[in-house]
């Protein structure tokens, strides 16, 4: 059961439930108002095709660092960055991100 929250303002009040959905409903939601938000925004909408990378940094062909993370709707979200024990504070991390 969702929880339902009043807020007053001037003469109007709203209920507001806040509870779990369908998946395709907040899919519907998110693309409709996103493509608003983009124009109000941007100017246009954006493409937010969800993009995943992984890149590694190599030493004589010997991986000694990695980064992961996904690019969507031109933020780029970083999950997980590690460099090799024996390779810290030289700049592979820098040089990854």
């Amino acid at each position: 059961m969702g929880k339902v929250t009043s807020f007053s303002g001037d003469a109007n009040t709203i209920n507001i439930k806040i509870d779990s959905g369908k998946d395709a409903e907040i899919r519907s939601f998110e693309r409709r108002e996103w493509a608003k938000a983009n124009v109000g925004h941007y100017g246009k909408n954006v493409n937010y095709n969800q993009r995943t990378f992984i890149y590694k940094a190599t030493i004589n062909t010997k991986v000694v660092g990695s980064i992961r993370g996904s690019h969507e709707g031109g933020v780029v979200c970083v999950s997980e960055i590690i460099v090799s024990h024996s390779q810290k504070r030289v700049g592979i991390g820098r040089l990854l991100m």
